[in-house]
C-alpha cells in the first residue's frame, strides 16, 4: 500500500511539461544532448567495427592476391566406367585443408584458415575441359586423390583461360552473362536439404548404361558452342572449421527434433557450475531416499517407463507422408560430410556470335534436372545476375553487374556475390564429375591411349 501511494505521488508531483517542452526542441539539441551525455560511446563502437572490417577486408584480400594460384586440367581415358561416387572421395580429403591460423596470422597477415578449390567445367570455343583451380601447396594431395580413382589419367598444368576474357564492361568485342546459383529448399532460408544426386539417376529397367549420367545433358550444351562462344560452370569449395560444422549440424537435428515433435530439452540444474560442486552429496541423498521408497511406487515407475516407450519409438508412424520425405532428406544430407560451396555459371562470347537463347536457357535448363521437389533446387540469385537491371539506366547498371560478376569469376572468389551455402560430397559430385563411357559427348578432352611405365631391363645410350 505505501508503494503504491508513493507512485501516485511521484507521477503526480513530476513536471512533465519540462519532459514536453524538451521532446519539442529541435532534433539538433536532442541529438547533441544525447550525444554529450554518453551517446558518443555508441558511435565510437561502430565507427571501430566499420574500420574493423575495412582492415581485415584490407588484409584478406592483400593476402589472397599475393597467394599464387594455378590450374591443372584433368583427361580422362575415353572408356571411364566409374560412376561419380569415386570422386567423393577427392571432396572428402579437402576437409583436411582447414588449419586454423594463430592471432598473428589471421590479424596482422590476413591467412584465410581455409584454401579454395574451384572445380570447373568449361567449354572454350566448344573444346570442353575439365579443370581444378588450387593453391600450388595442394596439387599433391588433388593428384593423389585423382590418380587412386583414375590411375590413367592426365593431369597437366595450363594457363589460367579465365585472363582471356575483359576485365570490364562495356566492352567492343565481347558480350557476357553470369550469375550465382543459390541452394533453395523447401524449408524457407535453408540449406538443410540436398538436391537430387547419382542415386536419383539410376534407371533400374534399363538394360544397358542403368546410371543416366546427367552431365551427359550439361556437356551436350558445351559442346554446342561455336568459335568465339565461352560457356563455364564453376563450383567453389573449401572446408570449415569443426566449431562452423558442428553448429551446422546442430541447426539440421534441431529441424529434425521439430517434425518429430520433440521439444528441447532445458539443461539440468547439475549442469550449473553451483550445483555440480555439491552434485556428491545430492547424490547420496538421492540414494538413500531411494532405499526408503516401496517396491510398489519402484515397480510403478517402470510401468510408466515402459508405457512411454513405444511412444518414443514409434514416432515415425505419426509423421505425414511430406514430413517422412523431409526427415529421409535430412537425414541423407547429414549423412556424407558438407562443404562450404558457391556456384557460378558463365555465357561469355563475342558479340556477333552471341545467341543467349542457346547458352543461358541452354545451360540452366540442364541444371534445372538436378532440382529436387521434395528437397532443393539450384536457382539463379538475382542480386548477383547480370540480367537483373530494368527501367532505370539498365546499360550501365547491367555493366556494373557484369563487371562485378567477372571479377568474382576471375579470382574464383568465395567472398564476393552471394551467400556461401552448405553441399555435402555427394551432392557435389553429382554436379562435378569426370564423365564415364555412356556418354558420346565429341569435344570432350579424353586420354586416347592407355601409358605404361618402361620396363625395367629396357636398354639405354651412354
Amino acid at each position: 500500500m505505501f508503494f503504491l501511494d508513493y507512485t501516485t505521488t511521484f507521477f503526480q508531483s513530476f513536471n512533465w511539461a519540462a519532459v514536453i517542452e524538451y521532446i519539442n526542441k529541435p532534433f539538433y539539441v536532442l541529438f547533441w544532448v544525447f550525444f554529450v551525455n554518453g551517446g558518443f560511446i555508441l558511435f565510437l563502437l561502430v565507427l571501430l567495427w566499420c574500420f574493423y572490417k575495412i582492415y581485415m577486408d584490407t588484409m584478406m584480400g592483400v593476402f589472397i592476391s599475393k597467394t599464387k594460384k594455378i590450374c591443372l586440367s584433368i583427361d580422362i581415358p575415353k572408356n571411364n566406367m566409374q560412376t561419380p561416387k569415386s570422386i567423393e572421395s577427392l571432396f572428402i580429403q579437402l576437409l583436411g585443408t582447414y588449419v586454423k591460423p594463430t592471432l598473428k596470422e589471421f590479424y596482422f597477415v590476413g591467412k584465410i584458415p581455409a584454401d579454395t578449390f574451384t572445380f570447373e567445367i568449361v567449354s572454350l570455343d566448344g573444346y570442353i575441359q575439365f579443370i581444378i583451380h588450387l593453391a600450388p601447396s595442394a596439387r599433391d594431395v588433388i593428384e593423389s586423390a585423382i590418380f587412386a580413382q583414375y590411375p590413367d589419367a592426365e593431369i597437366m598444368e595450363i594457363p589460367d583461360y579465365a585472363q582471356n576474357f575483359p576485365d570490364h564492361f562495356p566492352s567492343e568485342e565481347w558480350d557476357m552473362w553470369g550469375t550465382e546459383l543459390a541452394l533453395v529448399s523447401r524449408i524457407k532460408n535453408t540449406d538443410f536439404l540436398p538436391i537430387k544426386t547419382y542415386d536419383d539417376f539410376v534407371d533400374a529397367d534399363a538394360e544397358e548404361f542403368k546410371y543416366k549420367d546427367p552431365l551427359a545433358a550439361v556437356l551436350e550444351i558445351m559442346g554446342k558452342m561455336r568459335m568465339g562462344e565461352n560457356l563455364c560452370l564453376q563450383i567453389g569449395v573449401r572446408g570449415r572449421g569443426k566449431d562452423a560444422i558442428n553448429a551446422w549440424e546442430a541447426s539440421v537435428r534441431k529441424e529434425m527434433d521439430g517434425i518429430m515433435g520433440i521439444k528441447e530439452v532445458p539443461k539440468p540444474a547439475t549442469a550449473n557450475p553451483f550445483f555440480a560442486l555439491f552434485s556428491p552429496f545430492l547424490t547420496i541423498g538421492k540414494d538413500i531416499f531411494a532405499q526408503l521408497l516401496t517396491t510398489e511406487i519402484s515397480a510403478d515407475a517402470e510401468l510408466k517407463k515402459e508405457e512411454k516407450a513405444p511412444e518414443l519409438t514409434n514416432w515415425a508412424s505419426k509423421l505425414k507422408p511430406d514430413q517422412k520425405i523431409t526427415m529421409e532428406l535430412l537425414e541423407k544430407k547429414l549423412s556424407k560430410k558438407t562443404l562450404e560451396s558457391k556456384i557460378r555459371v558463365m555465357y561469355i562470347a563475342k558479340k556477333e556470335v552471341m545467341n543467349r537463347a542457346k547458352g543461358v536457357s541452354g545451360i540452366m535448363g540442364t541444371i534445372s534436372q538436378f532440382s529436387n521437389p521434395n528437397g532443393s533446387s539450384l536457382l539463379p540469385v538475382s542480386d548477383v545476375s547480370t540480367a537483373g537491371a530494368k527501367y532505370f539506366f539498365v546499360p550501365e547498371r547491367t555493366a556494373r553487374k557484369q563487371n562485378l560478376f567477372i571479377n568474382a569469376y576471375k579470382t574464383r572468389s568465395m567472398f564476393k556475390g552471394g551467400a556461401t551455402f552448405s553441399m555435402n560430397i555427394e551432392e557435389l559430385a553429382s554436379i562435378f564429375h569426370f564423365p564415364n563411357i555412356s556418354v558420346k559427348a565429341p569435344m570432350i578432352t579424353k586420354v586416347e591411349s592407355k601409358k605404361v611405365e618402361p620396363p625395367m631391363d629396357l636398354p639405354t645410350l651412354d
